[in-house]
């Protein structure tokens, strides 16, 4: 029997604190997803509450609450003491509270009580009875009804006690089902001979009975309780008014009812359970008000369980996806037929993301289209405060597309033609007409958002939005091994071989500024876990040497950061075997990864926050059971970043840390904090002094200067020492150089090309090692240069403070070339002044072009 009652459908927004002590407490911003919720497993009904903010979804698998605003998960029915979940028999909600009538295996009858900021039940019953799984509980959480023989005993679910009991006649059978009226008044009672029984709860007088030929099959009670319908055995329907006693039975030809569902103004909702559709009639009459289309779209999904919203304006259809078994709840408009946007049938996961500003978000969602026969990806868009979204217009039918930083423009493919459509209007304002059967690869924006790049077979094209011309660069590659970068730099993998030598498989970078090679990187093998960060840089995840000889399973694996002019590694650092990359911050500083953990009977993923200079974790999310990561990126600022799971759920988590004002006793704490080995509380140190300038910067200023030049003479003198024949020089020669490793680096390069000493070799190759792998004093002054980056970006702090932050970086900036200190400073300089260059133009409505084509008017800025 369905349980039939009300709701409605909004976006969750979670503010939750991330457990964290002062000054860092990052935590879950907002919890978006996909504008539908499934259920992972086969749904039997539904329950929604009175207030019309929840519905819980029960069935195969454990039960679920959801925000009836958009469905969003709220809570789950936690398991018992054996890990398995006790059967749901009956379940309500009392105000906001969920309550559940179990059967537990070492308590017998219990009636729990759960708030969903918690698993474990806020409140329990215990019921001292031997009853089967007959149950319901009123809409307002406060009645259990248990049918017993020949009575229906009404509990208080919040103290278990008995508040009255209905009996039914003598000779009329035993209670097998009992229903609540969405008002809470009347209680219907189903007998095991068919008949149906109505009683008032308060009085447990009874007001009707309902006694057809032949037997009823389903029944239901209008939402104010005055009329009693059923479908008999015979798939005849018929109405009752407890009222006047007025009863209508009528059929429909041949057609087989499966479900049936009381309405407003005296009408009656239908269903045939297989192919899900539905009528209306007129209780009173019979006759047919309207016919509405098939809920499902396909033949092995059918419907199971129904619910009301309070209004009676909408009807949540819970439908099982035959051999799949999972289960997806969608919202019908009754009087219109038309199924409600805040539904799909897919299940959606986010791979990418781009922040734009504060209060909006984009994320590239793959689905598996049964029109397409594959995966289809689109590009959604969030407003974190409201947590609305929607997908951006016409992306179906594109081979390839891509989002603008700003997330104000979609470029897209389309057999030849590439057109950048505005997203928030849907009009193209672009267009580039390619020749006919031009295979398009990929697109991409450049972070100004003024120039996008085309792979087209074996060349890239550079597209001047502004001019509407394009500049062609050949590289002779095969387009679908393209490594795409956002701005100046582009990879793509070469094979190089003979027939009767191994092959040599060459990732080539190419500058598309210049339309020059940068270096070409060999490898045994491909792979495709490469990217460019936003600054340009190369990265490469090394799975690969997580694999030790013997095929066993590796602790740790490195993460490499390249410069794609030279191949040169930058920085090396270690993560945990089995992580994958993620993103990383514009800054370059931190590390994005996840892993997600095979369990016996579930996968649980985990979110790493990782510092650069020391491969240490910065900060570890909370784990997400019973989901899998699929995607993930950080804001712009580094302040908040995204994470994808295979629920659909799309978390912003935000890692700026709450504004403190430290004394100073507090700021030399902090300090000894970010010099320290541990990168948490290093970067809890970074986040509280990046909120007052006023106290970090003439702390950094008293700690760290600018980095001071080394005589000539001397470096030299240690590099030729590396191969003196003393061995207290060479060792001091490599004492000498190491804190100095990367200033000197193209110098011990070249001397590394020429030395025939295999002692020197060693001792060069550990020296280079050292390069890419930054010393404590090192950290110590990125970390210090990291707090100035905060400072100066974050725009809630004042001017002065944001200006006097900059000053320092400046003096930093200039003190010894090739110093860690000095490139770090100029380094952040050169974004700083990236980020406050002027917008983009502003592009008109329409302005198709062609391959090549000249420029056209001025465009309005």
């Amino acid at each position: 029997m369905l349980r039939v009652m009300a709701s409605t459908f909004a976006i969750l927004l979670l503010a939750a604190a991330g457990g964290r002590a002062e000054p860092f407490e990052p935590k879950l911003l907002s919890k978006l997803g996909s504008d539908r919720f499934r259920y992972p497993g086969a749904i039997t009904h539904i329950t929604v509450s009175a207030n019309g903010k929840y519905v819980a979804v029960a069935g195969s698998a454990p039960t679920r609450v959801y925000d009836f605003a958009t469905g969003r998960l709220a809570w789950m029915m936690p398991g018992d003491q054996e890990g398995n979940f006790s059967l749901t028999y009956a379940e309500g909600f009392r105000g906001d509270h969920f309550v559940a009538f179990r059967i537990d295996s070492l308590r017998g009858l219990v009636v729990q009580h759960f708030d969903f900021r918690s698993p474990h039940p806020v409140h329990t019953a215990l019921l001292k009875l031997d009853v089967g799984e007959a149950a319901a509980i009123s809409p307002d959480g406060t009645l259990l009804a248990i049918p017993i023989g020949r009575r229906v005993r009404l509990f208080d679910t919040q103290t278990g006690r008995d508040v009255n009991r209905v009996l039914l006649p003598r000779g009329s059978g035993n209670a097998e089902e009992v229903v609540f009226s969405a008002n809470g008044r009347r209680l219907a009672v189903k007998v095991n001979k068919g008949t149906v029984h109505t009683f008032d709860c308060l009085t447990g007088r009874e007001l009707a009975r309902f006694k057809p030929r032949p037997a009823t099959r389903e029944f239901t009670l209008s939402p104010d309780g005055n009329r009693l319908s059923a479908i008999l055995e015979d798939n005849s329907l018929e109405s009752l008014n407890l009222l006047t006693g007025e009863r209508k039975k009528w059929r429909v030809g041949d057609q087989t009812f499966d479900h049936v569902v009381g309405l407003n103004d005296d009408q009656l909702l239908t269903m045939e359970l297989t192919r899900g559709t539905w009528q209306v009639f007129d209780a009173a009459t019979g006759r047919l008000v309207r016919k509405m289309p098939a809920m499902t779209n396909s033949a092995e999904s059918f419907v199971e369980a129904l619910a009301l919203t309070p209004d009676g304006r909408t009807l949540l259809c819970g439908s099982n996806g035959g051999s799949v078994c999972d289960g997806v709840v969608t919202a019908w408009d009754i009087a219109t037929g038309q199924k409600r946007p805040q539904s799909a049938d897919e299940q959606a996961n986010c791979t990418r993301f781009l922040f734009h500003g504060t209060d909006r978000l984009s994320g590239l969602q793959s689905t598996f289209s049964i029109v397409d026969g594959g995966p289809v990806s689109t590009w959604r868009r969030w407003q974190m405060a409201t947590g609305r979204g929607g997908p951006l217009p016409t992306q179906r039918g594109l081979s390839e597309r891509n989002l603008s930083p700003d997330g104000l423009w979609l470029i897209s493919v389309r057999d030849n033609r590439v057109t950048m459509v505005n997203t928030v209007t849907g009009k193209p304002a672009r267009t580039l007409t390619l020749p006919p059967e031009t295979d398009v690869s990929a697109v991409w924006f450049y972070q100004d958002a003024r120039r996008v790049g085309v792979n087209v077979g074996n060349a890239v094209l550079i597209w001047d939005l502004a001019t509407n011309r394009t500049r062609r660069i050949d590289t002779n590659q095969n387009g679908a091994n393209a490594v795409i970068s956002s701005g100046r730099w582009f990879a793509w993998w070469v094979e190089f071989g003979e027939s009767d030598k191994p092959s040599r498989n060459v990732l080539r970078t190419l500058d598309l500024e210049t339309g020059r090679v940068g270096c070409d990187l060999t490898f045994p093998t491909r792979d495709d876990d490469w990217r460019f960060t936003p600054d340009g840089r190369l990265v490469r995840s090394a799975i690969a040497q997580a694999i030790t000889p013997d095929a066993t399973a590796a602790a740790s694996q490195d993460l490499s950061v390249l410069d794609p002019a030279t191949g040169r590694v930058i920085r090396r650092f270690t993560v945990a075997a089995g992580e994958r990359l993620l993103d990383i911050s514009a800054d370059g500083r931190t590390v994005l990864t996840a892993a997600n953990n095979e369990f016996e009977d579930t996968t649980e993923g985990s979110v790493g926050v990782t510092e650069a200079a020391t491969g240490k974790v910065r900060w570890q999310l909370p784990a997400l059971p019973d989901w899998a990561v699929t995607g993930g990126s950080f804001a712009p600022d580094g302040r908040r970043l995204a994470v994808g799971t295979t629920d659909g759920f799309v978390r912003v988590w935000d890692i700026g840390g709450t504004r403190t004002s430290p004394d100073a006793l507090t700021a030399a704490r902090l300090w000894d904090e970010l010099a320290g080995p541990d990168a948490e509380k290093a970067f809890a140190a970074i986040v509280a002094l990046g909120h007052v300038p006023e106290v970090a910067v003439p702390l950094l200023q008293a700690k760290v200067g600018p980095a001071v030049p080394v005589a000539e003479a001397n470096i030299e003198r240690w590099l030729r020492d590396l191969d003196s024949p003393v061995f207290a020089n060479r060792r001091d020669a490599t004492r000498n150089l190491r804190p100095l490793a990367t200033r000197v680096r193209p110098a011990m390069e070249s001397l590394l090309k020429t030395t025939p000493s295999p002692e020197a070799r060693e001792r060069l190759t550990d020296l280079l090692e050292s390069a890419t792998r930054p010393m404590p004093a090192e950290v110590k002054v990125i970390r210090a240069v990291e707090v100035l980056e905060r400072i100066a970006t974050d725009r809630e702090l004042s001017a002065d403070g944001r200006a006097s932050a900059i000053e320092l970086l400046r003096s930093w900036a200039a003190g010894a070339d090739g110093a860690t200190m000095t490139t770090e400073a100029k380094e952040t300089l050169n974004r700083l002044r990236l980020s406050v260059q002027s917008p983009p133009p502003v592009l008109p409505a329409s302005a198709p072009g062609t391959l090549g084509s000249p420029a056209p008017a001025a465009l309005p800025r």
